[in-house]
């Protein structure tokens, strides 16, 4: 079960959107809300316990795959699943390769979200395997 969930978007609504569906659908009773890459690495620090980051791709100043780069260069182990309005293939494979374990297009509805998020939590949320 997650416990919490760091949200980093800089579309308020749909970062509003993704605390609702993990909150009140997911059971999350933590989500902390970022509209900025550089708020989230700054507080990184201070989360003594973060299940997953959910980042999204294409953000002013620093894009969803260089904040999962820096996360993971910090020892991070939360799960990172990046979001974009559009994911080439190209994109997919820069955020995967930058340490994030899924990346996928976002939902159009709450409906879509709650569905999608509950999908990729449902494949073991928390820490990533320890690196060989």
């Amino acid at each position: 079960m997650l416990q919490h969930v760091c949200v980093v978007d800089d579309d308020a609504s749909y970062r509003d959107l993704i605390a609702l569906a993990l909150e009140e659908y997911l059971d999350c009773p933590r989500v902390s809300r970022f509209d900025c890459g550089q708020g989230m690495l700054r507080a990184f620090s201070e989360h003594e316990a973060v299940d997953a980051i959910l980042l999204d791709l294409h953000m002013p100043r620093l894009d969803g795959d260089q904040v999962a780069r820096e996360l993971r260069a910090r020892g991070c182990r939360a799960r990172i699943v990046i979001l974009s309005a559009a994911l080439s293939p190209q994109d997919t494979q820069r955020c995967l390769g930058a340490g994030a374990e899924e990346a996928f297009v976002k939902p159009d509805s709450l409906d879509g979200l709650v569905h999608r998020l509950r999908a990729t939590f449902q494949q073991g949320p928390g820490a990533r395997d320890p690196a060989p």
